[in-house]
């Protein structure tokens, strides 16, 4: 099909219509093929692989449990209603944050409630570490995640603590470099293999960190203004140089994502002059550079991004009133993508 530039009310007049993969938009950089995929009623975490796998939080019933998109089919996996955090790898390993039940050490004929990691692997759920929450898991089966302490929340990977108080929001690469924000500092500050590698004076880092297999760092940061209001900024590392931040205007609702070739998609409201909310539009940061690839429209949030360049947006129902709301963003020309790979080049 040829590319064409189209329309917010273009494109959601056919998607209302039911037109699935027969969409493209163009950008300064790229093409993509717009598949609306139908998950369900659900709100929450959706994490997707170079595979296309999606491991998502359903919500029903007021409980949260996890499913799995695969080839079109959608499986649940959980059926208790405490599961979170889903995280995938290229093996279609996933692990989340979740309850069992365990014999109580001080009467083995009694039950406790225990918090902690479960994984999935080939068809089999297993319940690993006792945590708090945050699991990530990489391309080599590494998982780190919190674990909760008389002192504060700490770090562990495979059952092991690696880190002092008051550290959260874990991740690993497939090189095994481990990051993490420590709230000991003020203003908050990223560790990477346990050394602070970031000196910010008045910026808080907050919620999202990342690290790809180029050693990039991503991570969202607070900027305070006058102890009430504030800016947030996306923080990306150069290449090889974890202490040199460039910062890239995000302001929006869900997290920016990035995959192991720095490529960073995230949503970005528009406000006027007013701060009256307008819509929103989905970016993507390269090179330097900004692409909007979904133009300003109903709200958006983005999941996910792989190596192939895909891109996981939730849509507003307002504008997919008759399905999910997720809209699967694919390259006119993907990447072929092997299990832990590491770039070394954008391509």
């Amino acid at each position: 099909m040829k590319a064409q530039k189209l329309s917010e009310s273009v494109i959601g007049g056919l998607l209302a219509l039911g037109v699935l993969v027969l969409l493209v938009i163009s950008a300064a950089a790229a093409e993509y093929t717009i598949t609306e995929i139908n998950l369900g009623s659900l709100v929450g975490r959706a994490r997707m692989n170079s595979k296309g796998q999606v491991a998502f939080e359903y919500l029903a019933g007021g409980v949260m449990d996890i499913m799995l998109y695969d080839n079109g089919v959608t499986k649940q996996l959980t059926f208790d209603g405490t599961n979170a955090e889903p995280e995938i790898n290229y093996k279609g390993e996933i692990v989340w944050h979740g309850n069992w039940e365990a014999p109580d050490p001080s009467d083995p004929s009694k039950t406790i409630v225990v918090s902690g990691i479960k994984k999935y692997s080939n068809g089999t759920i297993i319940n690993t570490y006792e945590a708090y929450g945050s699991p990530k898991i990489n391309n080599n089966s590494d998982i780190v995640y919190e674990v909760g302490t008389s002192s504060g929340r700490k770090i562990a990977r495979n059952g092991s603590v690696i880190s002092g108080d008051n550290c959260l929001y874990p991740d690993i690469n497939d090189n095994g470099d481990i990051v993490w924000i420590n709230w000991s500092k003020i203003p908050s500050q990223i560790f990477l293999n346990g050394t602070q590698v970031t000196h910010q004076v008045t910026d808080s880092f907050d919620l999202s960190l990342q690290i790809n297999n180029r050693s990039q760092i991503l991570s969202t940061c607070w900027e305070d203004l006058d102890g009430y209001h504030g800016n947030w900024h996306g923080w990306l590392s150069n290449i090889g140089d974890i202490y040199a931040y460039r910062a890239f205007n995000y302001l929006g609702n869900g997290n920016p994502r990035m995959n192991n070739f720095g490529e960073v998609v995230y949503s970005q409201e528009i406000m006027d002059a007013q701060g009256n909310w307008l819509g929103a539009q989905v970016i993507l940061y390269r090179h330097g550079k900004y692409d909007v690839i979904i133009p300003m429209g109903s709200e958006y949030t983005v999941m996910d991004i792989n190596d192939k360049g895909q891109i996981l947006v939730w849509a507003d129902r307002n504008r997919l009133p008759s399905h999910g709301g997720y809209l699967l963003l694919t390259p006119v020309k993907p990447r072929a993508v092997t299990h832990a790979i590491i770039p070394l080049l954008l391509q």
